[in-house]
């Protein structure tokens, strides 16, 4: 990119560019709404830019998709559940909606964080998701391989917003370099 993206320092009109964390002129620290500024910038100016954010958001939609399909998938199961079954098979089964809860919790605080932290977001989420999948899958390797198209979308979902988020931070770290 070889436009100069900047924006003026809101107490002496300086410019302040990318990777700036002060004023030059006035060393007024950058407040959050002139990297926003900075941000809505680069993003007018760049396709490329546009494109990462897109996958960045995707990604954080699908680990709040998927989040809210665990608790509501885990509810029908334990909620569906005639009552004269078992004591022991009702706990198995209230601890498993409790799990995917969690999991559920995990997801969604993981894409509440993309919209700010997207590095935090994606990690949270991922972790979230992940962990349990490795979990049945030791204790149930075959299990493992239900629903193996649904897990390979996920994955590539995920793994395009670490890249876009990678692809995003270059791109911000080239424009800082350009001035």
């Amino acid at each position: 990119m070889t436009t100069t993206l900047n924006v003026p320092c809101i107490d002496c009109g300086a410019p302040i560019h990318f990777g700036d964390t002060e004023c030059p002129a006035c060393f007024t620290p950058v407040d959050k709404e002139t990297l926003e500024a900075l941000d809505t910038r680069l993003d007018a100016a760049s396709n490329d830019y546009r494109a990462m954010k897109t996958r960045i958001l995707e990604a954080g939609i699908l680990l709040l998709t998927v989040g809210l399909l665990h608790v509501a998938v885990g509810g029908f199961v334990y909620f569906s559940i005639p009552e004269p079954h078992a004591e022991a098979e009702r706990f198995v089964m209230g601890a498993t909606f409790g799990a995917d809860c969690a999991v559920a919790a995990g997801m969604i605080l993981g894409a509440w964080l993309c919209r700010k932290h997207p590095r935090h977001g994606l990690a949270v989420g991922t972790v979230a998701w992940l962990v349990p999948q490795m979990l049945l899958a030791a204790v149930a390797p075959l299990t493992f391989l239900e629903g193996g198209l649904w897990k390979a979308f996920v994955i590539v979902v995920l793994v395009r917003g670490y890249v876009a988020i990678a692809q995003a931070e270059r791109l911000r770290a080239a424009v800082a370099r350009s001035r």
